[in-house]
């Protein structure tokens, strides 16, 4: 269930027209026909992290990804991932890592 988890939020993440549901752990619970509160103990149990938190590790890494082996505008990175406010992009970014988009790509930092 865990790596089916995994596969379909990576294939959500590079979908060309993210949706906000991509965020979601009801939604990928929907999607493996099984609750969300099933979904959250199995990968708590699995991987030591709740579901919520796999989706973001998986945001992170692909929102570093673009900022720094693309050109592509910060608002066009966070549009990419399926944010519809850059706003939220940023404070999703800074809570995560303490920079902003903009200072994590000029640091150039993994």
């Amino acid at each position: 269930l865990v790596a089916r988890y995994q596969f379909l939020i990576e294939n959500r993440l590079n979908d060309p027209n993210p949706k906000p549901d991509y965020f979601s752990t009801s939604y990928y619970a929907t999607e493996l026909a099984v609750h969300p509160n099933h979904l959250n103990a199995v990968a708590k149990r699995i991987t030591n992290k709740t579901a919520k938190q796999l989706i973001q590790e998986k945001l992170l890494l692909a929102a570093k990804s673009l900022l720094l082996q693309t050109d592509l505008s910060v608002k066009e990175v966070a549009y990419q991932l399926g944010y519809l406010e850059t706003s939220h992009f940023h404070r999703f970014f800074k809570k995560a890592t303490a920079l902003t988009p903009t200072q994590f790509r000029a640091v150039g930092e993994v």
